[in-house]
């Protein structure tokens, strides 16, 4: 049994399609750059401070205890705030002030398992897709999450792959895509091949696909491309993306900072493995902060100039089932 309490720094990681986990403990260590020979792990923040985690990475082959996790009240966003805001947005998009504008809410909720890696454990075996983590660090708290987003995964030699995912509705609804949702993946698509054609060339892309994420399903399209350089710059200048910020980014990163009530911390900032000459890096989303006997799950959404307040809440609302329909089992 590994005991692990609420001021150690560790990371425990599952990736995608396979049953295998890892474990991480040591001292996180605020970073500008990358000159790690064998792969390390980091985060970032949404406002991009980025964090890697000086310890070694091992298979983990015990059952773990995470004890004393500390009291931690954010208060949630009240409904009507969230409307509001939503309104706000959408009248500066029609004003042509903003395209796009990610609004995210805080949903808080009760918590009475006393181990938090029996909620990981539980999404482990929810979910076979998605990057499965449970982070603890001293200032920013207990982070655990899955995320259905790759923001940029390969190496230097043979290539990346990075993917414009945009656009959400039920994953068993039988509605086709709007002009709306299209839009909105549409400002991520052109910001990443931008991108890609200054610090690199692009490779191939694919069509535009649907993809389900949990409880949501989300318009896609894969690329592959080269870098000519480093990796860390490329990853600065891709995050944060249209997807979980806006477009245009700058005016709608100071709508986000201005108007939302609660610091986004972890949710929509990135985490996974890097080396000098590989990453395998996803964006945070579909993410909630421990505290004791509670959670605060992290939920938002695009909204343009085609949306509708209440459409935006109820989508939240679906998107928040990902992480509460695993704590319901337990």
């Amino acid at each position: 049994m590994i005991k692990l309490n609420g001021s150690d720094g560790f990371i425990i990681y599952q990736k995608p399609n396979t049953s295998k986990r890892f474990i991480g403990v040591g001292n996180w260590c605020e970073t500008d750059s990358v000159y790690f020979n064998s792969p390390k792990f980091i985060f970032s923040t949404f406002d991009g401070k980025i964090f890697h985690l000086d310890a070694n990475l091992n298979a983990l082959k015990e059952e773990v205890n995470i004890y004393q996790i500390p009291k931690k009240k954010i208060n949630p966003t009240k409904d009507e705030d969230y409307l509001k805001q939503a309104e706000n947005i959408i009248g500066k998009c029609i004003k042509g002030e903003l395209q796009k504008c990610i609004l995210s809410r805080v949903k808080n909720t009760s918590f009475n398992v006393r181990n938090p890696y029996q909620l990981f454990n539980e999404i482990c075996n929810t979910y076979q897709h998605g990057f499965k983590y449970l982070l603890n660090h001293p200032v920013y708290g207990l982070w655990i999450g899955v995320s259905p987003e790759t923001l940029i995964c390969g190496e230097l030699k043979s290539g990346f792959h990075t993917h414009a995912l945009a656009g959400s509705i039920p994953v068993n609804s039988k509605q086709k895509w709007t002009k709306k949702e299209k839009e909105e993946h549409q400002y991520v698509v052109d910001h990443i091949k931008n991108l890609i054609d200054k610090y690199g060339s692009l490779i191939s892309e694919s069509s535009t696909e649907e993809v389900n994420a949990g409880n949501v399903k989300h318009l896609n399209k894969d690329f592959r491309f080269k870098i000519n350089e480093g990796i860390l710059p490329f990853i600065r200048a891709l995050h944060p993306t249209p997807a979980i910020a806006g477009t245009p980014t700058k005016k709608a990163i100071d709508f986000i900072n201005k108007h939302e009530i609660h610091d986004r911390n972890l949710y929509c900032g990135y985490l996974g493995l890097i080396s000098t000459v590989k990453a395998e890096i996803y964006v945070n989303l579909r993410c909630a902060e421990v505290s004791h006997r509670e959670v605060n799950l992290y939920v938002g959404g695009g909204i343009t100039a085609k949306s509708n307040a209440q459409d935006e809440f109820k989508e939240t609302e679906i998107k928040a089932e990902t992480l509460l329909s695993v704590m319901k089992k337990i």
